[in-house]
């Protein structure tokens, strides 16, 4: 990264890890949405500090070398964890069903299949085992899998519920059901991808660093 480059550092707080780049680059803007935050700042002649929300930075397109945000990546992680927490609300919901209903969700399984209701009391407990591992932070990971999965696995019960027309929540809808479950569906998988299986990182074409913070 040329040394003129201009930096943006977003989110800076009271400039501590700005001042890091200066010492790199020879133009460093500065944005923080608090006005408090960038009075504390240290003046810099290579730092312009803005009191602006990172929405408003008031900087051209394709103007910016690099772009950090050293002071506030914990919030990236406070997000995700608060995203896994959501999931784990969503599975405990989900997992309620099926002991409250337990007859009409056996009703979305075909005939065929054994022992209907013993598999929605195991599905019920599997459920909250997941929504458990989401709670939990060193389990995400491995929970995201096996929530994706279980997803996945069931999404034909749901299918075959709709085109019977089961007397189940939306499913006796039919198809309209489907319209409204499977985009659903997608957006839970997608949920679970971004924040417990993606590992944050850089990504192709686009540069961010997080320089040591005094």
């Amino acid at each position: 990264m040329p040394r003129n480059s201009l930096v943006w550092d977003c989110a800076c707080g009271n400039g501590q890890a700005t001042l890091d780049l200066a010492q790199c680059f020879d133009r460093v803007v500065a944005t923080d949405a608090s006005p408090e935050q960038i009075a504390w700042a240290t003046p810099d002649p290579k730092v312009e500090f803005r009191a602006a929300p990172a929405e408003r930075g008031e900087l051209t397109d394709e103007s910016v070398g690099l772009i950090t945000v050293a002071q506030a990546l914990h919030w990236f992680d406070d997000l995700r964890n608060a995203a896994a927490i959501g999931l784990g609300i969503l599975f405990t919901f989900t997992a309620i069903g099926h002991f409250t209903q337990t007859e009409a969700m056996a009703q979305m399984l075909p005939p065929w299949v054994p022992a209907r209701v013993p598999l929605i009391y195991a599905t019920g407990f599997l459920e909250l085992a997941i929504a458990a591992g989401f709670i939990l932070r060193k389990f995400r990971r491995f929970t995201g899998w096996i929530a994706g999965a279980f997803l996945m696995a069931v999404f034909p019960s749901n299918i075959y519920a709709a085109m019977n027309h089961v007397p189940m929540v939306g499913h006796a809808w039919g198809l309209v059901y489907l319209l409204v479950r499977a985009p659903l569906q997608l957006i839970i998988l997608l949920w679970i991808y971004w924040f417990t299986l993606r590992q944050p990182g850089l990504q192709s074409g686009h540069t961010s660093a997080a320089p040591r913070q005094r």
